[in-house]
């Protein structure tokens, strides 16, 4: 089982948890028919292999060997207590309410 929590991902293997925060991923064999490839995952903290089932990324994404690392942002309008993108949203349905007049998105 793969797994994430705030600033790393976590891997479950025969009840043990293993987290890292940098680990890269190299295809096993080939492709199987249903398009799914196993994977070694290496994790850079220990240099311990997981073997998982398929590759971890994008879906349809290629099956290709690559590189992963977790870092911890926090979103700009956390920091300044404003989300204006927010804001001009709610003053346009605001608007819209007190005026009677619908938003068309187009």
């Amino acid at each position: 089982m793969i797994g994430m929590d705030a600033d790393s991902v976590y891997f479950i293997v025969d009840g043990r948890t293993l987290t890292s925060k940098r680990f890269k991923q190299e295809p096993v064999g080939c492709a199987r028919d249903g398009g799914g490839q196993l994977m070694d995952v290496v994790l850079s903290e220990t240099g311990e292999r997981i073997r998982v089932f398929d590759s971890i990324g994008p879906y349809g994404a290629p099956k290709v060997a690559r590189e992963f690392w977790v870092e911890q942002w926090g979103a700009p309008f956390m920091d300044e207590g404003h989300y204006y993108t927010a804001e001009r949203i709610r003053s346009l349905l605001v608007a819209s309410v007190e005026t009677g007049n619908s938003i068309y998105w187009a």
